[in-house]
């Protein structure tokens, strides 16, 4: 397993390029002398962000003091347009680090081609971010999720012109 550790990031930054239908969508962490980027998938981010965002409201409720401040909406967060992935992410994982009030994330790639792949292989990007950081990268996150194809309301899949509903089938 090859570990990229930044440590406590400059910025963190998602997005997705390219149109409609074929976004890809990524995620960035920057440090003084690094930059990581992750292929994610769209669910991946959905998820990733709602996920932050109720841990984040979990800890303003029990450690006082981490609620983000009003500053966190203007940190810069959309990807740079030329970003180019390192590795495509497979799992995501989150935790918090309470005497210094950051968030880990760690991405893990498991390069099989399945999901059976042991998980001492790959690269795994560990990095720590602040509240602020966290805060405004999961709400730009979700506007950028919601920018695409509506969802179909059954099964979540995207809404395009041959759509069939595994749920109404």
């Amino acid at each position: 397993m090859e570990l990229i550790d930044i440590g406590l990031v400059n910025s963190i930054m998602v997005g997705a390029n390219g149109p409609q239908g074929e976004r890809a969508f990524m995620l960035q962490a920057r440090s003084e002398d690094q930059v990581v980027t992750v292929l994610l998938e769209k669910q991946q981010v959905a998820e990733l962000s709602s996920q932050l965002r109720r841990l984040l409201q979990g800890l303003a409720a029990t450690f006082p003091g981490t609620e983000p401040s009003p500053a966190a909406d203007k940190l810069e967060v959309d990807l740079p347009s030329d970003a180019e992935p390192d590795f495509r992410a497979r799992a995501v994982r989150v935790g918090f680090e309470p005497t210094e009030r950051l968030l880990q994330l760690e991405f893990f790639e498991y390069p099989g081609q399945d999901d059976q792949s042991l998980p001492d292989e790959g690269i795994v990007l560990r990095c720590l971010a602040t509240v602020d950081m966290v805060h405004a990268m999961s709400g730009h996150a979700l506007n950028v999720v919601n920018q695409g194809r509506p969802l179909c309301p059954y099964c979540r899949f995207p809404l395009v012109d041959d759509h069939r509903c595994p749920a109404v089938n």
